[in-house]
């Protein structure tokens, strides 16, 4: 089982704070770009960055409706597609084995601000072809 756990939105060091201190190997501890005046908890602990700013989604009040939201509860949903494209891609693999192919896969030295012991590395999802999804 893969497991992502959302950094919050706190700006403090998710090490001592948060699901990170109760994080185990399975759980990938995600934060979001940080812009603006919206701080991703940062640290060693997290695993990567995701994009998490301005995300525009559909609403769940009106069927033709959409939002815009900030924060890593909305980075974290993007490193779970992200897995599931890499299981369509791979078959399931270990969450240690899914960890490493995250990583070795995502964008390092991305230039991401205000690291404060964080790994410099941002999210990048496969593209899939049609008819790798069918």
């Amino acid at each position: 089982m893969h497991v992502i756990v959302a950094a919050g939105i706190a700006d403090q060091n998710q090490c001592f704070n948060g699901p990170a201190q109760q994080a185990d190997w399975r759980v990938r501890d995600v934060g979001h770009v940080v812009v603006g005046e919206l701080g991703s908890n940062f640290g060693p602990c997290l695993t990567l960055f995701a994009p998490g700013y301005s995300m525009t989604f559909a609403s769940g009040d009106d069927d033709s409706a959409m939002v815009v939201q900030s924060g890593t509860s909305f980075a974290a949903p993007l490193v779970a597609g992200t897995i599931a494209a890499y299981v369509t891609m791979h078959g399931n693999q270990s969450p240690a084995q899914m960890k490493t192919l995250l990583l070795r896969n995502a964008v390092t030295r991305a230039g991401i601000r205000d690291l404060d012991g964080s790994p410099d590395n941002l999210l990048q999802a496969p593209i899939l072809a049609v008819s790798e999804v069918q």
